[in-house]
């Protein structure tokens, strides 16, 4: 990974674009890998897969997985009392899915992803907000 981020900050530009998709892989790689460990905090997968995504957003693969991880992050804003974060997190996957599926329109996985994302949303947004407690 560090090797690929000093290579591409060196590399010429006719070789750039071949090296970011290549670090898109790598940083979704270790997205999901992390993401999918259950003792992980999903901020750090986040993290790697919005790189993935910004560096090669034809990656299905890599938007498939950050919508289901921002869906998580959510989920735990939720758990740990904070709606306006886990608004927050459903607004950016929708935003994320929607952009995906411009890319790849009727994607399946993008599509449910979407739709889950939307719909997780709008039973949060009937749920009082902390401030108002």
């Amino acid at each position: 990974m560090s090797t690929l981020e000093t290579a591409r900050s060196v590399i010429g530009a006719n070789e750039r674009g071949r090296l970011e998709g290549q670090l898109a892989r790598v940083l979704a790689d270790r997205g999901i890998s992390v993401a999918n460990d259950q003792e992980a905090l999903l901020d750090e997968p986040a993290a790697d897969l919005r790189r993935s995504v910004a560096f090669n957003p034809h990656l299905l693969r890599a938007q498939v997985s950050l919508g289901v991880v921002l869906r998580g992050l959510a989920a735990a804003r939720w758990r740990s009392g904070s709606l306006s974060g886990a608004r927050d997190m459903l607004r950016e996957a929708i935003d994320q899915l929607t952009a995906a599926l411009v890319l790849f329109p009727d994607d399946p996985d993008l599509v449910e992803q979407r739709e889950a994302a939307v719909a997780d949303l709008d039973h949060v947004m009937w749920q009082p907000d902390e401030s108002e407690q």
